[in-house]
């Protein structure tokens, strides 16, 4: 309760004190989430601790980093993104490469889903079933419980999309986060993108703390866009074109 009325346990009336339990959150430290992986996971040491420190933490998106080849590849193409907008042309084709993206990744956690419960919703209705007094169709409600299961399947497809695209935003902050704490010589940060040092240090070199702040509010302001149901190939083009160095 504290937590979310953002107050201390003693600006609390005591009646509610007394009925209630502190419990302090802190984010894991990167070693803390690399002896995780490599002791649960039997991860290499090196690639825990990468995956650790790209996750920030999340000890779900670490496991993820450092098992799965191909959330390594799609973490690449976004980090790669800043990189790539020089134009117009660029900006948009990086926005439909990254909706895309998402699309695919929520197909790919929802099809074999859909399926599955599909036909156990068809068998519970009776489709296919045989014997006196029953058809080969679905009996009276299946049609609008198909219905209403088809529309559940679609948001929740919209679901994983938009949370897929957010999570690819909170890399790109990252990134840029990044980036400020070099320009400002905050040696004593842990940089989440270490492993592009030299991209990182390339565009703070090149640019200013005043436009990386500007950057990273841009794509702040994409996420409370996709949050509110703004169309995301038009949010996501928006920012790409205001990330343009």
């Amino acid at each position: 309760l504290a937590a979310a009325w953002s107050l201390l346990p003693d600006d609390m009336m005591i009646t509610i004190r007394s009925r209630c339990r502190v419990i302090n959150l802190i984010t894991p430290a990167t070693e803390a989430v690399a002896h995780v992986l490599a002791t649960r996971d039997s991860v290499p040491w090196d690639t825990a601790r990468f995956a650790a420190r790209a996750a920030q933490g999340h000890i779900a998106r670490a496991r993820a980093l450092a098992l799965d080849e191909g959330v390594r590849r799609r973490r690449e193409a976004v980090l790669s993104i800043p990189r790539s907008l020089t134009g117009v042309g660029e900006c948009v084709f990086a926005a439909e490469r990254l909706v895309k993206t998402a699309e695919e990744e929520a197909a790919a956690a929802t099809t074999a889903l859909n399926e599955n419960e599909t036909s156990e919703l068809r068998k519970l209705y009776g489709e296919g079933s045989t014997g006196k007094g029953l058809n080969r169709g679905l009996v009276r409600g299946g049609a609008g419980a198909l219905k209403e299961l088809e529309d559940r399947q679609k948001s929740r497809a919209t679901r994983i999309k938009r949370d897929s695209l957010d999570a690819a935003l909170l890399e790109l902050v990252s990134f840029y986060r990044d980036v400020l704490a070099m320009q400002f010589g905050a040696g004593g940060v842990e940089l989440a993108n270490d492993d592009l040092r030299f991209e990182l240090d390339q565009l703070a070199k090149a640019t200013t703390p005043e436009e990386t702040l500007r950057w990273i509010d841009a794509i702040m302001q994409c996420r409370e866009r996709l949050a509110v149901n703004v169309n995301p190939q038009m949010a996501v083009e928006a920012m790409m074109l205001a990330l343009r160095p």
